[in-house]
């Protein structure tokens, strides 16, 4: 497994509970991972290799309404509203970028992150399903560069 995106579950206490993830599978397929449900299935479709793609994640944090959704160049692959994303009183502490832990790395690769947005304001554009989403940012059309504002606090290290 390859961790693409990554975002840590604590208990109240600060104990880990688990992450909500894209993942890639060993054949390069795209995979939801909810570790505190215990749920992982694959999307179907596979990350581009040599070729630029915007890949875009989504986590409401519940116990009782949950959402996580997973985008690839705008279009939804998959959507979770069943399986929470926190256990009782959870918190959402900090989140990784391309981290490899399961059995190590099986070759030297490199990969490339042009623009990364995290925020928690309801972004302007939707998707097909009328789902809120930042979307693929087309920076060659002027009317498309305003990106969305970082959350309080939020440092990247």
């Amino acid at each position: 497994m390859v961790k693409i995106f990554r975002v840590a579950v604590l208990t109240s206490g600060g104990v880990g509970v688990g992450y909500l993830s894209v993942f890639a599978d060993t054949n390069g397929m795209i995979l939801l991972s909810n570790e505190v449900q215990g749920y992982q299935p694959s999307t179907g479709v596979s990350f581009d290799v040599n070729n630029w793609q915007s890949i875009e994640m989504y986590v409401k944090f519940s116990t009782t309404t949950p959402v996580f959704r997973i985008w690839k160049n705008g279009i939804l692959l998959i959507q979770d509203t069943t399986r929470r994303t926190l256990n009782s009183t959870n918190s959402a502490d900090f989140s990784y970028i391309f981290t490899y832990w399961n059995g190590n790395v099986p070759q030297d690769q490199t990969s490339y992150i042009d623009d990364f947005y995290y925020t928690t304001e309801t972004p302007s554009k939707v998707d097909a399903a009328g789902n809120f989403m930042i979307g693929p940012i087309d920076w060659a059309s002027p009317s498309d560069t305003t990106s969305p504002s970082p959350p309080t606090g939020l440092t990247a290290q």
